[in-house]
């Protein structure tokens, strides 16, 4: 599972959210954009930034974990997962 498909089901749970529909509802955002992030996709930084604010979780996490995803080298990828620890 990706770190962005882990905040989305976080969020679903928190927030007792009973569908994927109420969920894509609940971040502002479609359901075609939480289904594609739960197929791996990285979200949005505005949406991982309020997705950070729902977890109250620190925001810079959250974007390195999805610039991470979005990285196209491992190279970045290893130095983004390092700057989200």
């Amino acid at each position: 599972m990706t770190k962005t498909a882990g905040y989305i089901e976080a969020v679903r749970a928190r927030y007792g959210l009973d569908s994927w529909a109420a969920t894509a509802r609940y971040l502002g955002v479609s359901d075609q954009s939480v289904r594609l992030w739960r197929r791996g996709h990285s979200m949005q930084d505005c949406t991982a930034l309020r997705v950070a604010e729902l977890l109250d979780i620190c925001p810079g996490r959250v974007l390195a974990d999805v610039a991470a995803e979005r990285a196209d080298c491992e190279e970045v990828r290893a130095a983004w997962r390092e700057v989200s620890k």
